[in-house]
This record gives C-alpha cells, structure tokens and sequence, in this order.
C-alpha cells in the first residue's frame, strides 16, 4: 500500500541518530525512525538534509491522512448497516421507525470528539472521505502513494461535487488525463488554488449546468457569521454574499472609509473600513442590547461584562463605560458559583422550564453542550438529561443541545450524565467518555 519514494539523500548522519538504515525505507518508516530520536538533535540538520526530510515526512503524512479517510469510511459504513438493521427492527416490532434521521446525521457527531474538532468541521471531514474512497478511486491511490497532499485531495473532492454524481468518474480521469500543453493537464506540481481553478474549468467541461447550478448554490447557502475575535473586545465577521451586491457593498464601505481618513488621517484603512462597516449597518437599524453582568460570590473586581447572546464575545475597559452609559441598555445581573464559574441554582418542576429557569439554562451553558459544537445557546432545544417524568424540569437536570444533537442524543445511542455543577459526560456506545462544561464566566465577573 505505501510506495512512496525512496529515502535516498547522499548522507549518513540522520542514519546514525535513528540507529536503522534509511536508504530506500518507505516515507513512514522513515518518520517512525525519526520519532525515536531526539528533537535538539535533529535540529542540528543542515539545509539539504532539512530540505529532503521535510518531503519525504510530508509523502508520510498524505499516507497517513489518505488511509484515516478508508477507516473514516469503514466506520460510516459500519454504522450505516448498524441503522438500518436497527430501522429493519423497529419495523418487525411494528413500532415506527426513528423519524428521518440516519447514519449520515450522526457519524460526524461520533468522530469530532475522537479528532477534537467541532461536529461541522467532522462532518466536512466525513464527506470528504466518503467522497475521495468511494468514488474518486485515481486522488485515493495518489494520495496512499504519498503524491497527493490532503489539502489538494479536498480541492478534488471539493470540484467534484460540482458535477453530477455519474459524472465524477469521468470528471476524475478528465483531471488526470496527461495531454501536452493542455490547462487542464494531469495534477503536477499545482498548488491547492491553481489546482481548485483547473478542477472547476474540467467540471464545467464535463458538466455545464453545473455553473447554473453553483450560482443558485451559492444564493441558497448565504450566509453572515460573527465570532470572538483574536483580540479581548473584538470580534471577527465572514459572509458568503451575492458578488454584485458585495461589490456594491464594499465600494460604500470604502467610500465612507474615505471620508473618515480624510475627517482623521491617523486612521488606517483598515481602521477606517472597519468603522464604516459598522456604521452603515447600524445606520440601517434599531438596536436593543442586553448586557448581562456576571458577578462572583467571592470576587467584587473591575473585569468584563458578557454580551447575553454570547456571540459578541467580552466587552472590556471603555467598551464597558459607554455600554454602561447608553440608555436603550437594558443590564441583567447573573450570580456566578466562585468554585465551578456555573451560574447559580434555580429550580421548577414542570417539563417546560419556564422562561427565568430557561434563561438560566443558556446563560449557564454558553453553548450546545455536545463536544465540541458551538451553536449557540439561544439556537439551542432545552433538553432533559434524564427524561422527564423520572427527572426533573430542574437547573441540574437541564442543558443546552442544537436540533442536531439533540436528535443524536435520543437515537444514536449515547448516554449522558449531568453532574450537579453543570458538567456533562457523553458516553458513546463503545464506552468512551467526553467530557463538556458549563461557560465559566469568572473571567468575566464583574
């Protein structure tokens, strides 16, 4: 399965630090042998020696990542007959089957712990694989080989969903195909954006409603996004947009930009374009902001106040002044526990919690408490941990969950446990133990 090319340098230096011969090994033999030695000490590699072991260990790595994507595979296919056979059961017992959900919902949810990523990026990952083994058998065999990096097997698995599904066969060989002179030449030596380039070009080829198709694609998929930022006290916007409305968009940011420059000339450009890009949005709006003040049992401090809606990140030093000032802001105090950073016990023994129990909930939460997920807790369903009757309508036997785990939750198998200080435990079905929090918020007292 691994034929990558041989190790072969001219120099006998790393061959005495592995204590193993190295000409002619396989990249991820060599990577093993370097593994054992120490890290200083390969430090002491000169430049071609650095050079040559910085590309064969990379023909390791696109090996390695190559074969994760087959088990990847093995395991969706595993839970695939899994499903159905449990589908197949319900329906012998004459009970409905489990809704409209299937293995394909649940998998990613299942690997992101195991990979420490969040379910949206697992299940990116997920289709991938199922792509690259299953229908583009030329970019897997590249990539075993140690040929294909996996940043360019996702520019191939990316195009190839710009076809039809009968069409990726000839979509592949199309790509590959060595023809002289041709843009559209096998993959070569290009980089992930020339090669994302060629690959549309060979899918508009081969598929040409495919362009139409994308276009409306991409006015479906619109999207904003805002997330804490690098820095305390910012935050970071990305928006897949219409371009004409984007470029009308930019040119209105820029424009007014322009006019603050020349108001302030010590104001960068992109100092400026950020201050217009905010001003022309709430120039267009009216704003009611809520501000929640988290205070410690222990500590009474100068700190940050925490936006309720959690996407807004921290508001610090002046942020906190003019917030404090402003007089369509409404504030809402939150005690937090000084030992765990959860906000403090509330209780109500109905199944709906009611809105005071259901807003301390999401605040104590931050978040959907899957591992890893990041939806937010406003857009997140009230779950009970033990279900209702047998467990309370209670702050310890409540928690965040989007739509999506909160499915998972009750039909792929896991358990879960919440401790009294808000931890949550996810148990999968082979045992393995994850382990979510509530948002500690004693950075953010008060």
């Amino acid at each position: 399965m691994f034929e990558g090319t041989e190790w072969d340098w001219g120099h006998d230096w790393l061959t005495s630090l592995a204590g193993r011969p190295l000409l002619g090994a396989r990249p991820t033999q060599v990577a093993d042998a370097l593994l054992q030695v120490d890290p200083v000490a390969l430090l002491e590699a000169d430049e071609a020696v650095a050079e040559e072991a910085i590309t064969t260990l990379q023909q390791a790595l696109n090996q390695i990542s190559a074969l994760q994507q087959v088990f990847i595979e093995a395991f969706a296919r595993a839970k695939d007959r899994e499903w159905q056979l449990g589908q197949a059961r319900q329906i012998e017992a004459g009970r409905v089957p489990l809704g409209t959900w299937t293995a394909d919902d649940f998998v990613p949810s299942m690997l992101a712990p195991l990979l420490h990523l969040s379910p949206r990026s697992m299940a990116a990952r997920v289709d991938d694989a199922r792509r690259v083994v299953n229908d583009l058998p030329l970019t897997l065999a590249g990539a075993l080989a140690g040929e294909v990096e996996p940043w360019r097997v996702a520019v191939v698995a990316s195009a190839s969903d710009l076809v039809a599904a009968d069409r990726v066969g000839e979509f592949e060989t199309a790509l590959y195909a060595v023809r002289p002179g041709a843009r559209d030449g096998g993959l070569g030596d290009a980089a992930a954006g020339a090669l994302r380039a060629r690959a549309e070009r060979v899918a508009a080829r081969i598929d040409p409603d495919s362009a139409a198709a994308r276009v409306e694609r991409g006015r479906v998929e619109r999207e904003v996004r805002i997330q804490p930022g690098l820095y305390p006290g910012t935050t970071s916007w990305s928006a897949l947009a219409p371009a004409g409305r984007s470029a009308q968009a930019w040119a209105a940011v820029c424009d007014l930009a322009a006019d603050y420059r020349h108001a302030d000339p010590a104001l960068t450009v992109a100092q400026a374009r950020a201050d217009a890009f905010l001003d022309l949005i709430l120039a267009q709006a009216q704003v009611s902001t809520t501000v929640v003040v988290t205070l410690s049992d222990e500590t009474i401090t100068t700190g940050a106040l925490t936006a309720g809606s959690g996407l807004a990140g921290t508001l610090v030093g002046d942020e906190v002044t003019r917030v404090l000032a402003d007089p369509t802001v409404r504030l809402r105090l939150a005690r937090v526990d000084g030992g765990t950073g959860a906000t403090a016990y509330l209780s109500q023994q109905t199944y709906r919690p009611g809105r005071e129990l259901d807003r301390l909930v999401r605040e104590r939460d931050g978040t959907c408490r899957f591992p890893g997920c990041a939806v937010p807790a406003a857009r997140c369903d009230i779950d009970h941990a033990v279900e209702f009757p047998r467990g309370p309508t209670d702050i310890r036997n409540l928690h965040c969950l989007c739509r999506r785990h909160h499915g998972f939750k009750h039909h792929a198998g896991w358990r879960v446990d919440l401790a009294w200080d808000g931890t949550l435990t996810w148990t999968s079905p082979t045992g393995r133990d994850y382990v979510t929090f509530p948002t500690d918020r004693r950075a953010n007292a008060a």
